[in-house]
């Protein structure tokens, strides 16, 4: 019997990978005045640079930069909690914002 299961997944194999993936990852959720305290403090010394929203969910998406250490946090929040989507340690802004900042 498992024999045959295994073989319908081999031979269904093909006909899912032409369906739409989709990936899960982990997403951290807290208390956004905790979220901003803890990247805004003294170790971690990162800015809101930019804000987008809200979206047609209502929630707002803000980037939290560091200057010196090119770390970047992606946020979003709705509300009173806020939620990481993603974050690292390297950044760099695009060659035509690099001149207009620099100007």
């Amino acid at each position: 019997m498992t024999k045959y299961i295994v073989l319908i997944m081999v031979l269904l194999l093909p006909i899912t990978g032409l369906a739409q993936t989709r990936a899960a990852k982990p997403v951290i959720c807290y208390e956004m005045k905790d979220i901003v305290s803890v990247l805004t403090n003294k170790e971690n010394k990162e800015i809101p640079l930019w804000r987008g929203g809200p979206n047609e969910n209502g929630n707002n998406v803000v980037l939290f930069y560091n200057k010196n250490t090119t770390a970047w946090t992606l946020v979003e929040y709705r509300d009173q909690t806020g939620c990481v989507i993603g974050m690292g340690e390297q950044s760099k802004f695009s060659k035509e914002l690099e001149d207009k900042i620099n100007d």
